[in-house]
């Protein structure tokens, strides 16, 4: 696994233009790093939050569980679902999830 900064690597994808991961990049410096690249991608419409979540997986190796889509999602809090965006499925099966 090589180690690559996520905004080159939705360049590589093709999910984003270098012109927009310029744009994010000094999005961020004007913001002092409050934000983060993720963040404001999505903030910008460049990329939705699932695509981003599936790039984040694909460039670490890691098994992408959306569960945004799921009926028991959709029934969590705001805060529970805050909590489920913030975390990395570890396995799954077809009615768990270890995160």
């Amino acid at each position: 696994m090589r180690n690559i900064r996520i905004g080159d690597f939705l360049v590589e994808q093709k999910l984003i233009t270098a012109d927009q991961l310029n744009e994010v990049l000094e999005a961020q410096k004007e913001q002092q790093g409050n934000k983060r690249f993720g963040e404001l991608v999505v903030e910008k419409g460049f990329i939705t939050e699932v695509t981003l979540a599936k790039a984040l997986a694909a460039s670490c190796v890691f098994p992408t569980l959306i569960l945004a889509t799921s009926r028991s999602m959709k029934k969590l809090s705001a805060r529970s679902r805050s909590h489920w965006r913030r975390s990395i499925p570890l396995s799954r099966s077809t009615f768990r999830a270890a995160v």
